[in-house]
């Protein structure tokens, strides 16, 4: 995930202050800063080159204050209005602006919420976006210098290159340099130990505290590792060196030249395995090419593709056909007042905003992928980075970039993905397998969408000499084909590995967390006892839901609820005995004693989901705080503490885009296209299999 709320506040800012905004161009930033960690005071001067004439505009944190100002050596007057800070220009034409300021950081913790400046004994954390140098309003792209001293034992790093770094006294010094255009300046501070390494002439280092100092090799050799993948992919690493960087925040970012990671995630497998590659991967897409928010955040959508996906890819196909179906019940679990086009995301405010800018946006690249092939694909790639490197670029640009190297038009295809939130349903409405006809085997098919979408539809057919594999062009009417084959057809099945996005029906799609946690409509009924209990339900509820939760009496019947409904009980057999009475799904016999807590999602007679959480007491309740909202892609898990030691999804049917013609022959399916309402048969009570994470 890339760290440039910079961005998104000067889009912000853009659209709120229009009158502030002039047509200003900040060239180049010099800051000299000093940082004292333990009283958390910053002071620093900064000494700008500003083109432009009349009121320019900068932001500070709300703990900040400027000093001095000084254009083109004359002393200027600063008027405030909130955090922005205003002054003038002159006449048009290029002035140096000097701006002195200091002040006191928020304190290295969790409970410092927002985008602010943090620092403290621990570290500090100075990135983008919170204010803690003056960030101008519509300034354009800038490059900077900064040179910053911090007490000893204390180093830091920022994302420029290197130029110089000494001890002097019991003060450390290191100065930074950006020489490309960029919008942001980041600055970290930690009492770390420094690991370096070369390769092929780009510097890395790990910065890392005493609890993970250990892992710097290993974390080290999978650096290299993923640069040359992706300066294979794409072209040369376009940065001098690359950093990892621990902090005491559970978090993980990415900043052009380096990574920012909690110390404590760092010791999570599938951060070496998957998210160390996905933010390396940023400095080319998002810290090299940078985002025009104007037409949405394409960048989070294709790392999501060529890292995650592309792991899972390398790995074998059934994980990479899990996870693209994953993708699809993420979709399926998202209310429509929920979902967007992908013009109108950002960045990941939300869960929901997950699904469609990370998930969506990665299969739309899928599909791109397979509608113009692998070779222009991958040319498409370079050509976008070669084109487009140290400057801002939208989807268009990616447009160009595909069109030129498959010689297609693709206008159709990125303004339907692009540019309409929703998905289209598919409904095979026949599949008959006609007598055969001097050897040969007609195969009668008919399939249509709901959704008025251009899409170019999988056919799967398994006869019994083996697999063939055809395509459907689908419109806004059924389109029939009919398939002549060399030998008799056992099934037929249509998109069967999930390679178009589409609205999954119901049978495709079981149950998971996901279906709960996104509705801002979910009841959440809580079935505790004593202050302690209480809290530590209603703290999990609301981190379940991402915010305040809507409270349903325990002694209400379930049964009557209209919408998802969300169960927190503590004590075995409690949440068992509400469901009984609100006669809805009970809980299944293989989470039966297991664990201190256990979870689990089923659908009521209606179709609506119900989520189940049933801890022993109230320790095992709160072990679940920190844990269990990552688990949304979920159908039921089993927890020892913290530890989920079982975890799965519940088996998904074939659905009614498959047909079987050994058991029957099947001709006509008159149902309509699936919705969201239908109602759902439970999910079985034992034999669930493992899901993908």
């Amino acid at each position: 995930m890339i760290s440039k709320t910079l961005r998104a506040v000067a889009f912000v800012a853009a659209v709120i202050l229009p009158d502030l905004a002039n047509a200003l161009e900040v060239r180049e930033h010099d800051l000299s800063v000093s940082i004292d960690p333990e009283s958390r005071l910053i002071s620093a001067q900064d000494r700008l080159i500003i083109n432009g004439s009349g009121t320019a505009t900068f932001t500070l944190a709300d703990t900040f204050s400027p000093g001095i100002l000084m254009v083109d050596g004359n002393p200027g007057v600063l008027r405030r209005d909130g955090e922005n800070w205003s002054f003038d220009l002159g006449s048009e034409g290029s002035h140096k602006v000097i701006i002195g300021f200091r002040g006191t950081a928020h304190p290295m913790d969790q409970r410092s919420k927002g985008a602010v400046p943090r620092s403290g004994m621990a570290g500090s954390l100075l990135s983008a976006g919170t204010g803690w140098y003056p960030e101008f309003i519509d300034g354009g792209l800038f490059t900077y210098r900064v040179e910053v001293d911090v007490p000893a034992p204390h180093k830091v790093v920022g994302s420029g290159k290197l130029v110089e770094e000494r001890e002097l006294g019991s003060r450390y010094l290191a100065t930074f340099e950006f020489d490309h255009p960029t919008d942001e300046i980041s600055l970290f501070t930690g009492p770390w130990t420094i690991t370096e390494k070369m390769h092929r002439g780009i510097r890395l280092r790990t910065y890392l505290d005493a609890s993970v100092a250990g892992m710097a090799d290993t974390y080290l050799d999978a650096v290299g590792r993923y640069l040359d993948l992706y300066s294979e992919r794409l072209g040369p690493y376009p940065f001098s060196a690359f950093h990892i960087v621990a902090g005491p925040l559970p978090v993980g970012w990415g900043f052009p030249g380096l990574t920012y990671i909690g110390s404590r995630v760092l010791k999570l497998p599938y951060v070496l395995q998957r998210s160390l590659g996905h933010e390396i991967l940023h400095n080319w897409l998002g810290n090299g090419v940078y985002t025009d928010y104007d037409q949405g955040n394409w960048a989070e959508g294709l790392t999501t593709y060529l890292a995650d996906y592309l792991y899972a890819e390398q790995a074998n196909g059934a994980a990479a056909r899990a996870m693209r179906q994953g993708w699809l019940r993420d979709y399926a679990a998202l209310p429509a007042e929920r979902d967007m086009p992908l013009t109108d995301f950002r960045s990941k405010l939300h869960a929901a905003s997950q699904v469609i800018g990370y998930n969506k946006s990665a299969f739309v690249f899928h599909m791109l992928r397979g509608e113009i092939g692998d070779a222009a694909f991958d040319a498409g790639l370079k050509k976008f980075w070669a084109d487009n490197k140290f400057a801002i670029a939208g989807w268009d640009h990616l447009r160009d970039a595909f069109e030129a190297t498959s010689d297609k038009d693709l206008t159709g295809f990125f303004t339907q993905w692009l540019t309409r939130s929703g998905a289209p349903s598919l409904r095979l409405i026949e599949a008959h397998a006609e007598p055969p006809r001097d050897g040969r085997y007609p195969l009668r098919i008919t399939v249509a969408q709901e959704g008025g979408y251009a899409l170019i539809a999988p056919l799967v057919v398994t006869t019994e000499k083996g697999i063939q594999r055809h395509r459907l062009t689908l419109g806004s009417e059924p389109e029939t084909t009919v398939l002549t084959l060399d030998s008799k057809p056992e099934s037929l099945a249509v998109d069967p590995d999930f390679d178009l996005f589409r609205r999954l029906d119901s049978s495709e799609s079981p149950p998971i967390l996901r279906d709960v946690t996104l509705d801002k409509q979910t009841r959440v009924v809580l079935l505790t006892e004593g202050e302690e209990g209480q809290r530590n339900a209603l703290q999990l509820a609301w981190r379940m839901m991402e915010g305040s939760p809507k409270l349903m009496p325990s002694k209400g019947d379930g049964s009557t609820s209209t919408d998802p409904l969300m169960v927190i009980a503590i004590g075995r057999g409690q949440a068992a005995a509400y469901l009984q009475k609100a006669k809805l799904p009970p809980m299944p016999e293989k989470l039966t004693d297991k664990g201190t807590a256990r979870v689990w999602v089923s659908r009521s007679d209606k179709g609506l989901p119900v989520m189940s959480i049933e801890a022993d007491d109230a320790t095992a309740l709160a072990s679940l705080l920190r844990p269990l909202p990552h688990y949304g892609r979920r159908s039921f898990l089993v927890f020892e503490g913290a530890k989920a030691v079982e975890k799965g999804i519940w088996p998904a049917d074939k659905g009614p885009l498959f047909r079987d013609f050994t058991t029957a022959d099947p001709v006509i399916d008159p149902a309509p296209p699936p919705t969201d309402a239908g109602a759902t048969p439970e999910p079985p009570k034992s034999g669930a299999t493992e899901g993908t994470h």
